[in-house]
């Protein structure tokens, strides 16, 4: 039985991983992305612009989205509230650099968290497990509500500074 998260026992995964779809027009950080989550065990899609995951036809099928502030010609925010208002609810995380305070309080009100690059270490995977685990937990409660938001740093404090 494989459990997410070493530090405590959740419910183990269901049969099928979850899938995760990463948005990301940086091909180096879309495709590492890819590698480290698929690494953790999860089924990833990626793209590179939000117009192509708005032409998508399974997006009811994903569990997670991982999409990028700023993007070409949509930014993240704007994906998602094109997406929820074609009916897909599934968790999203909004990965960036430097948040400015109106992009904070936005994804706030829209129960989407924020990872702050660079990503380092485990922080992405470990708020992928919080929100699909989130969104598992609320099976049968209402999942159209959004789950609290947070902004996590990915980055590792430094001494240099």
């Amino acid at each position: 039985m494989r459990y997410p998260d070493r530090t405590r026992p959740m419910q183990p995964y269901p049969e099928r991983m979850p899938m995760i779809l990463v948005v990301e027009d940086d091909p180096s950080l879309r495709n590492s992305m890819k590698f480290s989550l698929e690494a953790e065990g999860y089924q990833v899609r990626a793209y590179s612009r939000a117009r192509n995951v708005l032409k998508a036809s399974d997006l009811s099928e994903i569990d997670c989205f991982v999409i990028d502030y700023r993007l070409e010609g949509m930014n993240g925010l704007e994906l998602v509230r094109q997406m929820r208002a074609r009916g897909i609810r599934a968790p999203v995380i909004m990965i960036t650099s430097l948040p400015s305070l109106d992009l904070r309080r936005d994804a706030s009100a829209a129960g989407i968290p924020i990872v702050e690059g660079p990503l380092l270490g485990n922080t992405l995977a470990d708020q992928i497990r919080a929100v699909v685990g989130v969104q598992r937990d609320r099976v049968g409660a209402d999942a159209t509500q959004p789950a609290e938001a947070s902004v996590v740093s990915g980055s590792q404090p430094s001494s240099d500074r």
